[in-house]
């Protein structure tokens, strides 16, 4: 995976050598390129706000849940009830820990669909031949902040979220 991303960047970079090249024989841009940061466009769409405002609000009832429970092992007396009460009140936050990770993967996936596909329209309706993504893991070195589109994309999705 990671060498499919050096190849790809390795291709960018001859791509944009060769637009560099073109803009100073030819006096024209034949490639734009843009970049967004992915953490700060998720963060900040609006559709996932709402999503995990939903999320603290269910985390909020589990954890009232969680805390019953552990009262209940607390004030039982008989030692044997108290393990049983405290092997439930484990399965019972396992649970709920594995829920509240399958509905962050979810609300994550869902907004990386939409925010996949309005990029791709920002993309064709403002021109970009490339729009890259900046995550801090390799896949993007360093842009200059000129290039940087993500205020761009982020009001453009919040847009087409109320619509």
């Amino acid at each position: 995976m990671k060498q499919r991303i050096l190849i790809v960047i390795g291709i960018i970079l001859l791509l944009s050598a060769c637009n560099q090249a073109d803009k100073k024989l030819l006096g024209t841009s034949s490639l734009k390129v843009g970049y967004v940061d992915n953490m700060l466009l998720l963060e900040k769409y609006r559709a996932t706000i709402v999503e995990y405002q939903d999320l603290k609000v269910f985390k909020e009832k589990q954890v009232a849940t969680l805390d019953s429970l552990m009262k209940l092992v607390n004030l039982e007396d008989n030692p044997v009830e108290a393990e049983m009460k405290m092997k439930n009140f484990n399965h019972q936050k396992s649970i709920l820990m594995d829920k509240e990770n399958e509905i962050v993967q979810m609300i994550e996936r869902k907004a990386w669909n939409k925010i996949n596909q309005d990029l791709k329209e920002f993309g064709d309706l403002e021109g970009y031949s490339y729009i890259l993504g900046a995550m801090g893991n390799g896949s993007l070195m360093y842009a200059s902040k000129t290039e940087d589109i993500t205020m761009d994309v982020l009001e453009y999705s919040n847009k087409k979220s109320h619509e």
